[in-house]
C-alpha cells in the first residue's frame, strides 16, 4: 500500500510539472468623458423664473438629458456664465452673472467638472472669480480654468478614475475684459508657459484633456491661427480638445498624436444652454462623447488610445415659458427647423472625418 501510492505521488508531481501554463489575456480599462458646450443664461431666462416664482429650480432646464450625462465616468461643462451668486447681481448679455444655484442644477444633472475659463470669465472681476471659486470649493464641485488667493488657474484638475489618470485643462484665447496681473483665468498668452505645462502633465496622466475657449463667433470654420494653436497643443501631449466659444457646432477631427495612435479635435461643442433668436444654428448643442482606453498587454506593455467619438445632439428651447434642453430629435413640436438642423449639423460634425457618430 505503502509502494503504490508513492508511486502515485510522483506521477501527480511529474503531470503537475508538465501541464502547460494558462495563457495571460490582455487587461482592457474604458473610461468614457462627454463633454457639453457654452452655458450661457440671458435676461429672459430670468425673467422666466421670476414669474414662475422658481429663480432656483433651473434642474428643470436640463432634466430632460440629464440621464444621458450621468451615464459618463467623467461628464465636463463648460460654464460662461459666471456663477458668483446674487451678491453680485443677476444679469444676463453683455456681463453674465448667475446664482450659485446654476452650479446646484447642473450637478444634479450629472456635470463632474466645470470648465471656468472663458471671455466672460472676469464679469465680475476678480472678487467675482473669488466669490464663485469659494462656492465651488465650498460644495465639492470640481472645476478648473480659474484660481483664487493668488492660485495659479493653469494647473490642471487631476482625476483618477479606474486606475487611469487624466488630466484636464480649462483655457482661453479670448477675454473681453483686461486681466488683472496675475491673472485669475488661465490663457493662452504665454503660448511657452502653456505648452511646457501640457508637456509636463502628459508626462506624468494617462491622458490629457483640454477645453479651449477660441476662435470667432458664429463661424463653422476654424481660422489658420486656431488650427496652429490647436497643432502646438496636440505636439506638447494632448489627447482630446473641446473647442468652445463659436456657438455653433463645428467638425470633428483626427490628428496623428506624437505619442502614437490618434489625437480628438471636437472644433465646436455649440451651446448646452443659449438661446440666440436670430441664429436657429445657436440652439444646437450636444453631449460629445469619447472612450479612454487603456490595454494591460499580457507582456506586460501598457498602451493608450482615444477611441469612439460620438455625439448626442442638444436643442436648447426658448419659447414662451419652455425655457430648457432637450434632444434635438425630439425637438420638432419646438422648431419647425429641427430636421433641417439635425442633417446640417450631422453633415458638418462628419465633414473632415465620418467616422464620428452622431445621433
Amino acid at each position: 500500500m505503502i509502494r503504490s501510492k508513492s508511486i502515485l505521488l510522483i506521477l501527480l508531481f511529474f503531470a503537475a510539472a508538465c501541464r502547460i501554463p494558462e495563457k495571460k489575456e490582455d487587461f482592457v480599462t474604458e473610461l468614457s468623458v462627454s463633454a457639453c458646450g457654452d452655458v450661457l443664461f440671458y435676461d429672459g431666462n430670468y425673467r422666466h423664473f421670476n414669474e414662475n416664482g422658481s429663480l432656483s429650480d433651473f434642474y428643470e432646464i436640463t432634466a430632460s438629458v440629464a440621464g444621458s450625462v450621468q451615464q459618463d465616468d467623467i461628464a465636463i461643462v463648460n460654464q460662461e456664465t459666471p456663477t458668483a451668486g446674487r451678491e453680485f447681481g443677476i444679469s444676463g448679455y453683455p456681463f453674465f452673472n448667475a446664482p450659485f444655484e446654476l452650479v446646484d442644477a447642473l450637478r444634479k444633472t450629472g456635470f463632474d467638472v466645470f470648465g471656468t475659463a472663458n471671455n466672460h470669465s472676469l464679469d465680475r472681476g476678480r472678487a467675482g472669480i473669488e466669490a464663485a471659486v469659494g462656492y465651488y470649493r465650498k460644495t465639492g464641485a470640481l472645476f478648473v480654468g480659474t484660481a483664487a488667493g493668488g492660485e495659479d488657474p493653469l494647473q490642471p484638475l487631476v482625476l483618477l478614475v479606474k486606475d487611469i489618470s487624466v488630466a484636464l485643462f480649462s483655457v482661453t484665447d479670448i477675454t473681453n475684459i483686461a486681466y488683472p496681473d496675475p491673472s485669475p483665468v488661465a490663457n493662452t498668452s504665454d503660448r511657452i508657459r502653456l505648452r511646457d505645462r501640457i508637456a509636463d502633465a502628459s508626462g506624468k496622466y494617462d491622458f490629457v484633456i483640454v477645453m479651449l475657449h477660441y476662435g470667432d463667433e458664429y463661424i463653422t470654420e476654424p481660422r489658420t491661427s486656431d488650427r496652429a494653436l490647436v497643432g502646438s497643443l496636440i505636439e506638447a501631449g494632448v489627447d482630446v480638445v473641446f473647442g468652445n466659444h463659436a456657438h455653433v457646432i463645428r467638425a470633428f477631427e483626427r490628428f496623428d498624436s506624437p505619442k502614437g495612435g490618434d489625437a480628438f479635435v471636437f472644433w465646436g461643442l455649440g451651446n448646452f444652454i443659449g438661446w440666440m433668436g436670430h441664429r436657429p444654428e445657436c440652439s444646437v448643442g450636444g453631449i460629445f462623447r469619447v472612450v479612454l482606453r487603456v490595454t494591460e498587454k499580457a507582456d506586460g506593455l501598457r498602451l493608450l488610445s482615444v477611441n469612439d467619438p460620438s455625439v448626442e445632439l442638444t436643442y436648447s428651447v426658448n419659447r414662451g415659458r419652455e425655457h430648457r434642453t432637450l434632444f434635438l430629435r425630439d425637438a420638432a413640436p419646438f422648431s419647425d427647423d429641427a430636421p433641417r438642423l439635425f442633417e446640417t449639423v450631422s453633415a458638418l460634425l462628419k465633414s473632415r472625418d465620418s467616422r464620428i457618430t452622431v445621433f
